[in-house]
């Protein structure tokens, strides 16, 4: 699931792609 949520971040925050990952972790969580 990690793995889809992860991708979900990349493509939402595709300029902040470090940064997105943990921000859309803990929205989608």
């Amino acid at each position: 699931m990690l793995s889809v949520i992860r991708a979900d971040a990349g493509q939402f925050f595709a300029g902040y792609r470090t940064e997105g990952e943990s921000i859309g972790l803990i929205i989608c969580a």
